[in-house]
C-alpha cells in the first residue's frame, strides 16, 4: 500500500506540474496564421483587396500605357506634266475684211503641256508626333505661235500702242513661263485601320519669272515688237492635309489641297518697238510689292506594295494675280499706262513614286 500510494503521489506531481507548464506558455500557432508583433494571431490577407503587398501591385492597372510610334521616312519624286492658263495672252483680232470696223475672232496663244518635276520628303523621329517636310519643285513651259492675215483681211493688234501700229499682215507671239518653288513644312497623321489623314503647316519660297514676246509685221508695223518680262520672288504661310483611303491590300484613293498667300516683290519691263528696234515707242520699268493667293488641289488612285508605292493623279495649281499686264487706254494719253493682274494657273497630270520606311 505504502508503494502505490508513493507512485499514485509521483504521478499527480507530474500532472500539476505539467498543467502549470501548460498555462504558462504560449499556444503553437496554426500553420495557416502569422504572428504578430503583439503575440496575437494573424489572419489571412483579404482577396479583395488591391492594396500593394511587398510595393508590388496585386492586380494589373486598368490603363497600360501606349509605347511611342515609331519613326517614319518619307522619300518621294513627281513627275508633272503641266499646261498653262493666263490672262491677257489674246495678241491679234483676225478681221476678215480691210474696212474701219473691227469684227472676227480675238486669238489667243495656245498652250501645251510642259514636263517638270518635285522631290522631296519628310521625317518624323520616334519620339514625336510631329513631321518635318520639305520639297523643291521645278517647271517651265515654252509656247510660241505664228498667224497670218487670210485673203482680203487684216489683223488688229492687240499689244501695242493706240495710235500707233493698228494693223499688220503677220503676228507670232511667244510666251516662257517657269517657277522654281521650295516647300518647308510640319505635319502630323492620324491613323485608323483603313484611312489616313494628315494635316500640315509650312512656309513656301516661290521664284516666277514670265517672258512675252510679240511680233508684227506688214501694213502699220515693219517687224515691230512688244516685249514683257516679269521676275517675282516671294514667300508666305501655307497650310492644308491631305487624306488616303485604302482598297483592299493593295490599291488606295487619296485627296490632297493646301492653301495659303504669297508676299513678294514682282519686276518687270514692258518695252515697245517699230521697224526692228530703230523707233521706241515705249519703254517702261516698275517694281512693286505683290500678294498673291495660291491654291492647290491633288485626286488620284495608287498602288502600295509593302514600302513602295506608285500614285497618279489630277493637279490643278492657281496663283491669282502672279503677273500684270500693261496696257494703254487711248492714244489721247500718251503716257497712261493701266497695269492689269493676270491669274495663271496650271493643270496636268502628276506620277509619284514614294518610299516609306
Amino acid at each position: 500500500m505504502a508503494t502505490l500510494r508513493g507512485v499514485s503521489g509521483v504521478v499527480g506531481l507530474v500532472l500539476i506540474v505539467g498543467l502549470c507548464r501548460g498555462a504558462d506558455s504560449p499556444m503553437s500557432p496554426n500553420p495557416t496564421e502569422q504572428a504578430r508583433p503583439d503575440g496575437m494571431p494573424q489572419l489571412l490577407p483579404d482577396p479583395t483587396n488591391t492594396g500593394t503587398a511587398n510595393g508590388r501591385p496585386t492586380v494589373l492597372p486598368d490603363d497600360v500605357p501606349e509605347s511611342r510610334p515609331p519613326g517614319v521616312v518619307v522619300l518621294f519624286s513627281d513627275f508633272l506634266l503641266l499646261r498653262a492658263t493666263r490672262t491677257g495672252t489674246e495678241y491679234a483680232l483676225v478681221d476678215s475684211n480691210q474696212d474701219s470696223v473691227p469684227e472676227g475672232i480675238l486669238r489667243v496663244l495656245k498652250t501645251d503641256y510642259h514636263a517638270g518635276f518635285r522631290v522631296g520628303g519628310r521625317f518624323r523621329p520616334g519620339r514625336l508626333e510631329w513631321d518635318i517636310g520639305a520639297a523643291y519643285s521645278h517647271w517651265r513651259g515654252n509656247d510660241s505661235e505664228l498667224l497670218v492675215a487670210p485673203a482680203g483681211g487684216q489683223l488688229y493688234a492687240q499689244h501695242t500702242r493706240p495710235g500707233l501700229v493698228e494693223t499688220a499682215d503677220v503676228a507670232s507671239t511667244r510666251a516662257r513661263l517657269g517657277w522654281n518653288v521650295y516647300d518647308l513644312e510640319f505635319g502630323r497623321e492620324f491613323t485608323s485601320d483603313s484611312s489616313r489623314l494628315r494635316a500640315h503647316f509650312g512656309v513656301r519660297i516661290t521664284d516666277a519669272n514670265l517672258n512675252l514676246l510679240t511680233l508684227y509685221d506688214g501694213r502699220d508695223a515693219a517687224l515691230a515688237r512688244v516685249l514683257s518680262d516679269q521676275q517675282f520672288v516671294g514667300a508666305g504661310p501655307m497650310i492644308g492635309g491631305e487624306a488616303n483611303w485604302h482598297i483592299g491590300r493593295f490599291l488606295k484613293l487619296f485627296a490632297q489641297g493646301r492653301g495659303g498667300t504669297v508676299i513678294g516683290i514682282l519686276e518687270s519691263t514692258w518695252r515697245e518697238t517699230n521697224f526692228d528696234d530703230q523707233i521706241v515707242y515705249a519703254d517702261l520699268w516698275f517694281r512693286r510689292q505683290q500678294v498673291v493667293p495660291v491654291l492647290e488641289l491633288l485626286l488620284g488612285g495608287g498602288l502600295k506594295v509593302r514600302r513602295f508605292q506608285v500614285e497618279a493623279g489630277y493637279m490643278v495649281t492657281a496663283w491669282f494675280q502672279l503677273f500684270q499686264h500693261v496696257d494703254f487706254p487711248d492714244d489721247l494719253h500718251e503716257g497712261k499706262a493701266i497695269i492689269h493682274p493676270t491669274p495663271t494657273s496650271l493643270d496636268g497630270i502628276l506620277i509619284r513614286m514614294a518610299f516609306r520606311f
